[in-house]
């Protein structure tokens, strides 16, 4: 610091004046665009994580090999059909509900339509 600024920022003050400190100047404070940058890229942050653990299980049956995936989908559907259809009772409905929601998951699920069908009649079930 110069001479010059250290002069600049004594004060004298008279006898009958009262003394008030003046606040230090801030070292450079934090620009508030940078602020608004900042909580944008947490928000995103925030909603990237959440989906992509959203995902993790979709993601885990998908990375299953072929034919343990292929063996959950037939248990899956044969559940569906042997237990849940034509219409679940009341005492089976969330059972109901997840093993449509799981099928749903599966990949051979995807690529039938039957599969499809059966899912929306038990996924969308009411609830109580």
């Amino acid at each position: 610091m110069h001479s010059a600024e250290r002069m600049a920022s004594l004060r004298l003050v008279r006898p009958d004046e009262r003394f008030m400190m003046e606040p230090p100047p801030t070292a450079r404070a934090f620009p508030r665009w940078l602020w608004g940058v900042t909580f944008v890229c947490a928000l995103a942050a925030t909603v990237a994580l959440v989906w992509w653990s959203g995902t993790a299980d979709t993601r885990a049956l998908r990375a299953l090999p072929q034919e343990q995936r292929r063996a959950i989908y037939t248990r899956t559907i044969e559940i569906l059909r042997g237990t849940c259809d034509p219409a679940a009772p009341r005492s089976l409905r969330d059972f109901c509900r997840d093993q449509a929601q799981l099928a749903a998951r599966l990949p051979e699920c995807e690529a039938d339509p039957g599969c499809q069908q059966l899912v929306r009649r038990h996924a969308f079930q009411p609830r109580r």
